[in-house]
C-alpha cells in the first residue's frame, strides 16, 4: 500500500522591483520589491488522489538605502540573491507567519468550515 504524503509547497514569486536610477555615486537601486508568497498542497495517494488547493498573499518590500561596500548592481541580481538576501529576512509578517496563515488557509479550502448552499425551494 502506498503511503500518503501531505505537505505544502511554498514559493517565492517576484513580480517587480522598483529601482532609483541614480542614488549617489550608485545606479539602478532597488528600493521595493513587489512579492507574492504562494502555498500549494501536495497530497500524494494513488489509492485516493484529493484535489490540489492553492492560496497566495502578496505585498511590497521597502528596501533600505544599500551599503556601497556590499551593493550588488541591478544587472546582477538573481532571483535566488533576492529571495534569501531580502524576502526571507522579513520580519513583518515573517515568512513563517505567511507559510502559517497559507497553511491555515490550504486546510479551510480542503475542509470548508462554511459554505453558501443553494436556496431549498430553487432545486
Amino acid at each position: 500500500m502506498a503511503k500518503k504524503t501531505n505537505t505544502n509547497i511554498f514559493s517565492w514569486v517576484i513580480s517587480s522591483m522598483e529601482s532609483r536610477l541614480v542614488e549617489g555615486s550608485l545606479t539602478d537601486v532597488v528600493i521595493n520589491v513587489n512579492w507574492r508568497r504562494t502555498a500549494q498542497t501536495n497530497d500524494s495517494d494513488p489509492e485516493n488522489p484529493t484535489p490540489v488547493y492553492y492560496a497566495d498573499v502578496y505585498g511590497q518590500l521597502a528596501l533600505n538605502n544599500p551599503d556601497p561596500a556590499t551593493f550588488v548592481p541591478y544587472a546582477d541580481l538573481t532571483q535566488s540573491y533576492v529571495e534569501t538576501t531580502w524576502l526571507d529576512k522579513m520580519t513583518d509578517p515573517s515568512p513563517v507567519e505567511m507559510d502559517a496563515n497559507l497553511t491555515e488557509t490550504l486546510n479551510l479550502l480542503a475542509n470548508p468550515v462554511d459554505a453558501t448552499l443553494p436556496l431549498p425551494w430553487s432545486e
